[in-house]
């Protein structure tokens, strides 16, 4: 691995901080993320008020899912054109009441699904195509730990939404539980139409600038370079696993012979080993060849996948394997917004991540449904966990064939003298 000199820490982080809060504020606050973790709470409520099967009602992820594959691209091209201050509060003004209006329903189908297509198009801005467009347009030396903060706060908000979900659900029923959830986005549009205002500095600094984003190829030219292609197949394979594995993971460690509180313990593992496993990774990432670095932590994932059908029921080995999974759940996706940069520069970032962001997004749904069909079977542990480890090594193969970077730190820093950016 080739190691690349961070510089010093004056940093970034004090300069463009404002920016960094924007975008964790409006990871944690996006549509993927709101109504995802909380679906499975309202969920019954649906069911038992419409008589809709449970089929039916999370088949709404899928609505979603497909519907990104439009949707993200599109965000990060207008991001790209108007700059994220614009498109990003917007799309977090537009969302609130796109979630609000679940508790509308009165049992039509049609508008159930309608709501999902539109919920996924209107709060494509609050994606990470959008809030990594404004870390990767600020941030150079420190560029893949500033993405890597960003992005922690979704898992954090990720484990509060449960509980929360549950206590809406028993005071308001599934429409009040909609409409507070709607509150939410409002937060974000607020925060980030202020925290991304052009900074007012009578004195600025020779590297106060953001990076010039004219510094890279256009979408066009990175269609025609094998590097997208790779970086597609490589997040969408893994993108499944994760989407396969998290939601099942309480069903995967049971099935390893674990049950009750101890169960519990193991499982709770699994929020702060991501939080770990994102923050540590985004460190390394600056300093070091980042297909290099991700491939550690993806072939280390897919080793313990591999032996865990031949594990004992011993609380360590649970914990381990646990930890292990999910310091790299979700290290794809922030991987891959760095990725984007290095390869491609600045110039297109949006509409390129999106096309990456929509391949993970359908490879989340596809596993999610997948791996709940297959391990339905009394045989489907070893099987599954056979083909996470597949996935996982084929998609850090690819990320390795990427080669060397095309836009490394140290040219992509010379840029910032000059840099006048829409933000």
């Amino acid at each position: 691995m080739n190691v690349l000199s961070p510089g010093p820490s004056e940093s970034e982080m004090k300069r463009h901080w404002r920016v960094l809060l924007a975008a964790v504020l409006g990871n944690s606050l996006a549509s993927g993320i709101l109504v995802f973790y909380t679906i499975g709470i309202f969920g019954p409520g649906l069911q038992k008020d419409f008589g809709w099967s449970s089929g039916f009602i999370f088949g709404g992820v899928l609505v979603y899912t497909m519907t990104t594959l439009i949707a993200a691209p599109l965000a990060g091209r207008l991001s790209d054109r108007y700059g994220v201050r614009r498109i990003a509060p917007l799309s977090a003004l537009l969302l609130s009441p796109a979630i609000m209006a679940f508790a509308l329903n009165d049992g039509s189908k049609w508008l159930y699904a309608a709501i999902w297509m539109a919920m996924s198009l209107i709060g494509a801005g609050t994606s990470p195509v959008t809030w990594s467009r404004a870390i990767n347009t600020h941030f150079e030396r420190h560029k893949g730990l500033a993405l890597g903060i960003s992005l922690v706060g979704s898992g954090l908000m990720a484990s509060i939404l449960k509980p929360l979900g549950f206590w809406l659900f028993a005071h308001w029923g599934w429409q009040g539980g909609f409409v507070a959830l709607g509150v939410f986005p409002l937060i974000s549009a607020i925060a980030g139409w202020f925290l991304l205002a052009p900074r007012r500095d009578p004195a600025p600094r020779a590297i106060d600038g953001p990076v010039a984003t004219a510094h890279g190829l256009a979408f066009g030219e990175a269609v025609r370079t094998y590097h997208l292609w790779l970086m597609v197949a490589g997040i969408t394979a893994m993108a499944m696993v994760v989407g396969g594995v998290l939601p099942h993971i309480e069903t995967i460690v049971g099935r390893m012979g674990f049950s009750g509180g101890t169960l519990l313990t193991i499982v709770s593992v699994m929020g702060l080993a991501t939080a770990a496993g994102r923050l540590s990774s985004a460190w390394l990432i600056d300093r070091f060849w980042a297909p290099g670095v991700a491939s550690v932590f993806i072939f280390a994932a897919a080793a313990v996948l591999l032996i865990v059908p031949a594990m004992p029921a011993q609380l360590l080995f649970g914990i381990v394997t646990v930890a292990i999974v999910g310091a790299t759940a979700g290290m794809e996706i922030d991987v891959a917004a760095f990725l984007v940069a290095r390869y491609f520069g600045h110039r297109s970032y949006g509409t390129i991540y999106g096309v990456i962001f929509s391949g993970y997004s359908v490879g989340v749904g596809l596993g999610s449904i997948l791996y709940g069909a297959s391990l339905e079977r009394e045989a489907g542990v070893a099987t599954t966990l056979g083909l996470s480890a597949a996935l996982l090594g084929g998609g850090a193969v690819a990320l390795l064939a990427l080669g060397p970077y095309r836009f490394p730190a140290r040219e992509a820093a010379g840029t910032e003298e000059c840099a006048i950016v829409r933000t």
